[in-house]
């Protein structure tokens, strides 16, 4: 027993030895470092300082700051399928300006562009953009055709070509007169560079290839630094908004409005967005809508006063402020007594028709399934986020149109355009009208022709123009 506490004391002895050796190292490595400190204090400061204001003076890590630290900062989402890959539209709006533009009533403007000319080339057309000048990129360098990236001005079946300094030049296999409304386009170079914006690049994050956040800081005094949030599902911006991610987003569901109606910190504002058509086209190869006067029927089968809280009605694929628009179309009404006659008449009564639509606009697709109900028709609904092709046995397709301003509709109706002709639509005299509709130079015989157009697209009912959605724009305020 005495052995084992003589044993026990020596331990403890030995470990009070070692905290006091641990405790005068500690004490010399500090006054140690303390005596180093209080030397060379002045030249410490001095380097740490220097590196600070270095790095701060850059340009970049000065964008970084401001957009990462500014009281002045907005948030935004925006949903990101709708990007296809790019940079959302609304950004490049705001860091840069196109070659030429539109003004309120469809007539083309010139942007970083000051003329466009064109002649005939053999069986082709030649295009020629001269640039303006006074215009810098954001990188300080000059614009003009040399510094342009012709990969941002390219087109299919289009050469491209820098045929001075400041003239950019187009040849097409065919002339086409609505080129010019390809080149709306923001123009950026490589890093996204842009010309004439009142914003620029300040931050691109992306997660697993995908593009996740862009921030973009003012070049304009007073101006907010703008961060676009992208979200991949409108459930998860709406989501996004009501934890405080974003301070702004928009919708044309218009289920999502009455969300924030009563929140005292939200503001909802509605505007019609005229540059797109809700429209149910409709198979034209394809029993029973092969028949016009079916097609004819389910026009005066719905119901149109049921989408008067969804935004203005839509009568033509010409949108409404153009030039060329007909405000004096066939209209058609709803008349489900006339519609039911020729539906039972025509021996379609209980035929089941299959219609394509995104979730986006389940409620215009459940309100025609209703209607239809009513004049004998069965519709069956299918959601997909994609457009349905020849493989799909459709018989509906319901979509938010978004035709160019220039009325130029081919790719939508000539029998040729597989692709983007989703009511499968024949007719030779509209063939030929939207042929010519490309290749006359004068605004009124492009009109005569697309009132025309308009006049047999109406009688023939491919497709139901129902409405200009509204846009919905939630804001925190």
């Amino acid at each position: 027993m005495h052995i084992l506490r003589s044993a026990l004391f020596g331990a403890i002895c030995s470990k009070v030895v070692s905290m006091k050796s641990f405790i005068k190292q500690f004490r010399f490595s500090y006054w140690l470092f303390k005596s180093f400190l209080s030397k060379h204090v002045r030249v410490i400061v001095g380097v740490f300082v220097g590196v600070f204001l270095f790095i701060f003076l850059t340009s970049s890590f000065g964008d970084f700051f401001s957009a990462f630290f500014s009281f002045n900062k907005y948030r935004v989402g925006i949903l990101s399928y709708a990007n296809q890959g790019n940079l959302p539209i609304e950004v490049l709006n705001k860091i840069s300006l196109p070659l030429v533009g539109y003004d309120k009533k469809g007539n083309l403007t010139y942007q970083l562009a000051t003329n466009i000319t064109s002649t005939q080339k053999g069986k082709g057309q030649e295009y020629l953009v001269t640039l303006k000048h006074g215009f810098l990129w954001q990188d300080g360098s000059i614009l003009n055709a040399q510094t342009v990236d012709l990969k941002s001005v390219a087109f299919p079946r289009v050469i491209t070509k820098i045929k001075s300094p400041d003239i950019i030049a187009f040849t097409l296999e065919k002339p086409l007169v609505s080129f010019p409304s390809l080149l709306t386009t923001p123009l950026v170079k490589q890093n996204f560079v842009g010309a004439g914006g009142q914003y620029k690049i300040a931050s691109i994050r992306y997660k697993y290839g995908e593009l996740q956040q862009v921030i973009i800081t003012p070049l304009v005094k007073n101006m907010p630094v703008l961060a676009y949030k992208l979200y991949n599902t409108q459930e998860d911006m709406v989501l996004g908004y009501k934890l405080g991610e974003i301070d702004e987003f928009s919708t044309y569901d218009p289920a999502i409005p009455p969300i924030f109606l009563n929140w005292r910190n939200s503001h909802v504002q509605t505007v019609p967005d005229v540059k797109k058509v809700v429209t149910l086209f409709m198979n034209t190869k394809k029993d029973p809508l092969d028949n016009r006067v079916i097609r004819q029927a389910v026009a005066q089968g719905i119901r149109y006063n049921k989408f008067d809280a969804y935004g203005p009605r839509a009568y033509t694929p010409i949108l409404p402020f153009s030039w060329a628009y007909n405000p004096n179309v066939k209209v058609y009404n709803t008349d489900l007594i006339v519609a039911k006659g020729l539906v039972d008449k025509n021996n379609a009564k209980g035929k089941i028709l299959t219609l394509y639509t995104s979730y986006e606009l389940h409620h215009i697709a459940e309100q025609i399934q209703s209607s239809l109900k009513e004049i004998g028709l069965r519709v069956t609904i299918r959601y997909a986020n994609f457009i349905p092709t020849s493989k799909e046995e459709y018989d509906m397709f319901l979509i938010i149109l978004e035709p160019s301003i220039d009325p130029d509709q081919y790719i939508f109706w000539h029998q040729t355009q597989q692709q983007t002709n989703y009511s499968k639509f024949t007719n030779l005299k509209v063939d030929k009208l939207l042929e010519d509709g490309r290749i006359k130079k004068t605004q009124k015989a492009r009109k005569d022709i697309y009132f025309k157009f308009q006049d047999i697209l109406a009688e023939e009912v491919p497709a139901l123009f129902l409405y200009y959605p509204n846009l919905y724009i939630i804001t925190r305020k």
